[in-house]
């Protein structure tokens, strides 16, 4: 989740950061800017799911800054961390659509009191809207607008993601099985349409091995998971980096631009679901092998229409 904290104190950006951190949020990243200008500017090229600011700042206050991106209707969630305690300005912050407003000084347990359960709807809310996409139809006017990447191209953005030498080899295609799951899936859109264009399914092993060496886990505990079937939310969290550099390497043949990466979730159990998912009209397949030295090997499915 991209979060950006707004506030002309380098010192309460590090005490919101290192609150932010406590609520152990899958794959955070955060960014900062020390004014609303600055923060505007960061909110439309990074485009944060959540900007937790001050209110009093120079150049641009933390309500001017509501407005601006509410006027742009960029869908980012704005909350507050103020010296700001006017019952009317509070109000009116509010009723601008502000998802919360928090005073300074504050302490840890109000911090997660109120993050916490915003946090949580927001992945929820996230989860239903990929969960509505995959039951959609891919459009394509054309069977092979999407072109999908080379091996030798995937293997190098993974290697270069992971620190780690990843081997990438095309496989024919196969059918599933059981042992593809809980499997992995990411969504890819063509960026003006925000049409699903590309899907990329990662099997469970796979799954463990990427996401086990982007946490900083040790190769037995990566077996351990492979071995029970059940991987972490924060590993899974953490394929969100693979989904997005992998965007790049999905190419709209017609618009001549990469796709961009939109959501994931999990298929846990339903292996119908996955079959139908991977079955879709106009589309075309690429299944992958991917292997990492002393870690062992998983699948990868890439399909584009």
């Amino acid at each position: 989740m991209r979060i950006l904290i707004v506030d002309d104190s380098k010192a309460m950006q590090v005490i919101v950061q290192r609150s932010l951190v406590k609520l152990n949020i899958p794959n955070l990243e955060i960014k900062f800017a020390f004014n609303g200008t600055e923060g505007l500017d960061l909110a439309r090229s990074w485009e944060p799911e959540l900007v937790i600011s001050d209110w009093h700042m120079p150049e641009m206050s933390g309500l001017e800054l509501l407005d601006a991106l509410n006027r742009e209707m960029l869908g980012i969630r704005v909350g507050f961390v103020t010296t700001e305690t006017s019952p009317e300005r509070k109000s009116e912050a509010l009723q601008k659509e502000a998802a919360f407003v928090i005073n300074k000084p504050f302490d840890s347990q109000t911090f997660i009191s109120v993050l916490a359960p915003l946090i949580e709807m927001m992945v929820q809310t996230k989860l239903k809207a990929t969960e509505q996409a995959l039951e959609q139809p891919m459009e394509s006017a054309q069977p092979s607008r999407i072109k999908l990447p080379l091996a030798s191209s995937i293997q190098k953005t993974l290697t270069a993601l992971s620190q780690q030498s990843v081997s990438v080899l095309q496989r024919p295609t196969e059918a599933l099985s059981e042992h593809w799951l809980p499997a992995v899936v990411g969504l890819f859109v063509d960026h003006q349409s925000k049409v699903v264009r590309g899907i990329c399914v990662i099997d469970l092993e796979a799954t463990s091995i990427l996401g086990g060496i982007l946490t900083g886990l040790a190769q037995n505990s990566i077996n351990q998971y492979i071995g029970d079937r059940n991987v972490p939310k924060k590993i899974v969290g953490s394929l969100e980096r693979v989904f997005e550099v992998l965007s790049a390497t999905l190419t709209d043949t017609v618009h001549h631009r990469d796709l961009e990466f939109k959501s994931m979730t999990s298929i846990n159990t339903d292996m119908a679901r996955l079959e139908a998912l991977l079955s879709r009209g106009n589309t075309h397949r690429m299944d992958i092998e991917i292997s990492v030295a002393n870690y062992g090997q998983g699948k990868m499915i890439l399909i584009g229409s």
